[in-house]
């Protein structure tokens, strides 16, 4: 697998949640098992807004060429499917979603460990 691969994984994905999570947060919220509220609908918002920037980063970074802007990008990312596994697993754990946030751990697992292995070349 190339690093535009992830790159362009990683996009796909990342709009498709963020549109989600901003179009239609109370369904993203309650398929996680989380209760919606207004107040939980506008973090939601918030956060899909973030997605669909980092998809649209994504998207244009996957043909760039070997340089520091790509290996900040690269880290980035590394971080932040790092860090949404972690939260993710508390939430499970503690109760506050459901199952279903597997799906999103595994996915932040597998998208950190495909930038940590092909970000790095």
């Amino acid at each position: 697998m190339k690093l535009s691969t992830v790159f362009t994984v990683n996009s796909v994905l990342s709009l498709l949640f963020g549109l989600g999570f901003l179009l239609v947060p109370a369904m993203q919220l309650t398929s996680f098992g989380a209760e919606s509220s207004a107040a939980a609908e506008l973090i939601a918002r918030t956060y899909g807004g973030g997605l669909l920037g980092l998809a649209l980063m994504s998207w244009l970074a996957r043909n760039a060429g070997i340089s520091d802007a790509r290996s900040a990008i690269v880290w980035g990312f590394i971080l932040q499917h790092t860090i949404g596994a972690l939260v993710l697993l508390l939430g499970i754990t503690g109760g506050v979603i459901n199952g279903m946030g597997w799906v999103a751990v595994v996915l932040d697992v597998l998208l950190a460990v495909a930038f940590l292995m092909y970000g790095r070349k």
